[in-house]
């Protein structure tokens, strides 16, 4: 059976607009961290967003880096509730208090710039994303702390949370440079294009760090899941999450060529249909850039190597 690597590369060509190419040409030339060690937001900005200018990336990636950090700060410090509800209203945008965390006001200041001139309704959506990510990290930590591995029934949705993948998606439209109009956005297609990228995104990544030393998120990968639900050894888990994440791929490819479609019937201006189809584009590249950003970091074994 071809693996989800091998799939994405044969489906999915990598793009690389000019700042991603001089980019890779800097990290081709740097020595390579260990597996683990270094997450390289700027690297995975550039490989996801490909056609984003200068000063979008450098925002994608800043957004990235929070988001690493945060992720890394909670396994040590468990659910903080007090703290996470600071995020939460830094990331909704309410204003601040005067018991507020130190961290809050740097996610206000952050959402607040990667939004800039994306209009109140992409703000918000943002916002809600993100708040979607810290309560996904809160009752992460309360399931690590307990030792208990996740019900597999909507475990897609917490996975996605927890990967933070739609706050990533949203940074989409700003590499495009405007908000999608609600009736792309909100279409069966385009959401159905959403998720399906999203689980492929974080499924991808479960399988292709199995193998690795268990880390905070063993408990919440999907292919530890699957294994501790459907008691099967790791070789048979990774092989029913495999075929999962053929399944999504072949419903993106389903949903993008739907989203053309509509953008027919709706007789959008080519402005708009253009918008909608490089956004469809840029959550391919995600797909397909995160697993060279992997390869090129150190965090996936490269195909010689598993």
């Amino acid at each position: 059976m071809e693996s989800i690597a091998d799939s994405l590369v044969r489906r999915i060509p990598l793009r690389a607009g000019r700042v991603a190419s001089q980019a890779g040409t800097r990290a081709r030339s740097s020595p390579q961290p260990t597996a683990g060690r270094a997450a390289d937001p700027a690297l995975l900005a550039v490989h996801c967003y490909p056609t984003a200018d200068a000063e979008v990336l450098a925002l994608a990636a800043e957004w990235l880096a929070w988001r690493f950090e945060q992720g890394g700060h909670e396994s040590a410090r468990g659910p903080q509730v007090v703290e996470q509800h600071a995020l939460q209203a830094a990331a909704l945008g309410v204003p601040a208090g005067v018991s507020e965390e130190p961290g809050a006001s740097a996610l206000r200041d952050l959402v607040e710039r990667v939004a800039d001139g994306m209009g109140e309704a992409w703000r918000l959506r943002f916002g809600r994303h993100v708040c979607d990510y810290l309560s996904a990290e809160v009752r992460s930590a309360a399931r690590r702390a307990a030792g208990h591995v996740p019900e597999l029934d909507g475990f897609a949705e917490q996975r996605r949370d927890l990967g933070a993948v739609l706050a990533s998606f949203d940074l989409v439209e700003k590499a495009v440079g405007a908000p999608l109009p609600p009736v792309v956005y909100f279409s069966r297609p385009y959401q159905g294009m959403l998720l399906a990228a999203a689980d492929t995104v974080c499924w991808t990544d479960d399988l292709l760090t199995a193998d690795a030393p268990r880390t905070r998120a063993g408990h919440e990968s999907l292919v530890t899941v699957v294994g501790v639900r459907q008691r099967l050894l790791q070789p048979d888990a990774r092989a029913y999450v495999s075929v999962l994440c053929e399944e999504r791929l072949d419903r993106f490819f389903a949903d993008q060529a739907e989203l053309a479609s509509l953008c027919a019937e709706l007789r959008l201006p080519d402005g708009l249909r253009r918008l909608a189809l490089e956004c469809a584009d840029l959550l391919a590249c995600w797909m397909r850039g995160q697993l060279e950003w992997g390869w090129r970091t150190g965090r996936y074994p490269r195909p010689t190597e598993v």
